[in-house]
């Protein structure tokens, strides 16, 4: 195509093409009509994520990463990448879920707009639903299932379902 820049892979005597920039600025890899500025036909790799490689963004947010030991983060600014190597199998996706996270917190999984955002150290607790357990620092095994449940919860082993559940609860065993 006219306008168009081709890169060529060569096997033996065999000519493929690798890499495609279409007159649109359209970058294809393993396609000849790329239909985004950035298309690839098979696998995409990205280094383990530290605190600057291994990590997908969104402007100037983070997006995704897996920062840490068995953590996964999806959501502008999830988890974060200063957190100890002994905070582990943690699991965000939203905006802000489990920002804080510090020192060896473990199995921890939040869902919604931050979700456990304050949460250092807790560990085994589960927040699905808008600041579902927002304010818990350091609490452990507590389970918010809704919007605002256990929004200001700062202690263990609460459990609250449903919208505004026990959201002004601040001690626990409730």
């Amino acid at each position: 195509s006219q306008g168009a820049i081709h890169i060529f892979n060569t096997l033996a005597s065999t000519v493929t093409r690798g890499i495609r920039i279409d007159e649109n600025g359209n970058v294809g890899i393993g396609t000849t009509t790329p239909n985004e500025q950035l298309e690839i036909t098979k696998n995409f790799r990205l280094p383990a994520t530290t605190a600057i490689v291994g990590i997908i963004k969104s402007g100037a947010n983070t997006l995704l990463h897996t920062f840490g030991t068995d953590n996964t983060f999806v959501g502008v600014s999830a988890g974060n990448l200063t957190m100890d190597t002994a905070s582990q199998r943690n699991t965000a996706v939203g905006t802000n879920a489990l920002t804080s996270l510090t020192t060896s917190a473990t199995s921890l999984t939040a869902v919604g707009y931050n979700a456990l955002t304050l949460n250092t150290t807790g560990t085994d607790n589960t927040a699905v639903g808008d600041r579902a357990l927002a304010a818990n620092l350091i609490g452990v095994n507590n389970t918010a299932l809704g919007s605002l449940a256990l929004i200001n919860n700062t202690n263990s082993s609460n459990t609250a379902v449903g919208f505004s559940v026990l959201k002004l609860n601040a001690g626990g065993g409730e």
